[in-house]
């Protein structure tokens, strides 16, 4: 869906993809070490501008770029999708960070704003394949709580794979939501050195 989010942190922003991101999105796509855990997609750039084209008009998918606030370069995407209108609840996820990037924690910090800043979300979950330990076990230092398991849930190159649910709600939000701000701003300040 186009959209006119944009969020500002301490070191890293979110902004709306545009298709000039289609090269970038589709490099980080087809990394193996990156999309280990991710549905497989084609290599041709002219799929993923399909892709693209076919998202645009999707309503209720929010796709944002995770960029560097002073540069502008891309440092990884990720999504707010799935709302379901009467509990206020959505779906985050396709997120994939460049490798060695250091824009993690502020980058889901970003993305809790936009759900329940500017969206006014109530919850906002993510669906994570149990194997992939190290995002599960970042889901719960951010506060999420575990909330389902998720057997077979996910198909990734012809193998069932099990996946567990977190949640954040806005209650939680508000407790947790300065901690992981403080964690964004002092990786910033290291960053600036």
């Amino acid at each position: 869906m186009k959209h006119d989010i944009r969020i500002a942190g301490h070191f890293f922003a979110l902004r709306p993809v545009t298709m000039e991101d289609a090269k970038f999105m589709l490099e980080l796509r087809t990394d193996p070490e990156l999309a280990a855990y991710l549905n497989p997609t084609s290599h041709l750039l002219a799929d993923q501008q399909a892709y693209l084209e076919s998202y645009f008009s999707r309503p209720d998918d929010y796709y944002f770029i995770v960029h560097a606030r002073d540069s502008g370069a891309a440092e990884g995407m990720l999504a707010i999708y799935d709302i379901d209108h009467d509990s206020k609840h959505a779906e985050w996820g396709r997120w994939i960070l460049k490798r060695n990037s250091l824009a993690a924690v502020e980058s889901a910090c970003l993305v809790y704003r936009a759900g329940f800043e500017e969206m006014g979300l109530e919850g906002m979950y993510c669906r994570t394949v149990a194997k992939n330990g190290r995002v599960v076990s970042f889901h719960a230092s951010c506060g999420l709580e575990r909330v389902r398991e998720l057997p077979g849930y996910v198909t990734l190159n012809g193998v069932r794979h099990d996946s567990v649910e977190q949640l954040m709600t806005r209650e939680q939000w508000s407790h947790c939501g300065h901690l992981l701000d403080e964690k964004a701003e002092r990786l910033a300040r290291l960053l600036r050195r």
